[in-house]
């Protein structure tokens, strides 16, 4: 709900607002480092727990970083959902940047195409907790995903194809499920087996790995075909998101009610 917070009201006043009274998107991006820079102090005060509790944190302790990564790298699941992460995470990171310039070249106001990707923030924001509890009483993250993915190929493929109010359904679609997908999603990378609390945090790193990857290419390898058609870009990352739809429909999960702690301190 934070991350969605932030990206609603970073799309409401960024373009709108901030770019304008700071001279330019350059500044804006200076301000935003700058409250990064602000906001890391906090975490320079902070310390881990000094008193570590159960065999499970103290195996963790023995751990170096080689051989946690290559106990994770061995398992498949984990490169699925980094493919997953890279075809769905690069369709969402494509279609924010690009769609209000998108609705601005169709002929939109500039308060009217920025409210649009404050729309998609706002579903997102309003649904993450209920698509999170969805995912606990229906007992399978996998199952959320698939419906989620879904819903972002739909939406982002109408917006190749629509326009005028229809674009605001389109919007609602996509932006609905983007931060209950990514709650879910981090539950299910914990939750693979092999992974469980003790490499929890390896292997969420090299899934978010693909996702750096995917948030790099699609956005430029989408915008570049604007030059054939506005609508294209939206087709292309439509079929990213299809990929990562195939990633999460090859993975499997836990079998529900299984414990991950009971299987780690066991060393299964």
């Amino acid at each position: 709900m934070g991350m969605a917070l932030g990206f609603l009201l970073g799309s409401l006043i960024s373009a709108t607002f901030l770019s304008p009274w700071l001279g330019g998107w350059r500044n804006v991006l200076f301000l935003y480092g700058f409250a990064s820079m602000l906001l890391s102090i906090p975490w320079y005060f902070s310390r881990p727990d000094p008193h570590p509790v159960g065999l499970q944190a103290d195996h963790t302790s023995r751990l170096t970083m080689r051989q946690a990564l290559s106990r994770v790298a061995r398992i498949r699941n984990v490169w699925l959902l980094g493919l997953a992460i890279l075809g769905i995470g690069g369709c969402i990171q494509g279609t924010l940047g690009y769609l209000p310039l998108y609705l601005r070249g169709e002929g939109w106001p500039a308060v009217g195409a920025d409210g649009a990707t404050s729309a998609l923030h706002t579903a997102s924001l309003l649904c993450v907790i209920p698509i999170a509890l969805w995912s606990d009483r229906l007992g399978s993250r996998k199952k959320v995903l698939l419906g989620a993915a879904l819903s972002i190929i739909i939406g982002i493929s109408l917006l190749a194809l629509v326009n005028g109010s229809m674009v605001w359904i389109a919007v609602v679609l996509t932006g609905f499920v983007r931060d209950g997908f990514m709650a879910v999603f981090m539950t299910m990378i914990i939750e693979t087996d092999g992974v469980g609390p003790l490499y929890a945090g390896t292997a969420t790193g090299l899934v978010m790995v693909f996702s750096g990857i995917g948030n790099l290419v699609a956005p430029p390898l989408g915008n570049s075909l604007a030059g054939i058609a506005p609508s294209l870009p939206f087709l292309f990352w439509a079929a990213l998101a299809v990929v990562g739809f195939i990633g999460i429909a090859l993975s499997k999960e836990r079998a529900a009610g299984e414990s991950l702690v009971v299987k780690e301190t066991r060393g299964e």
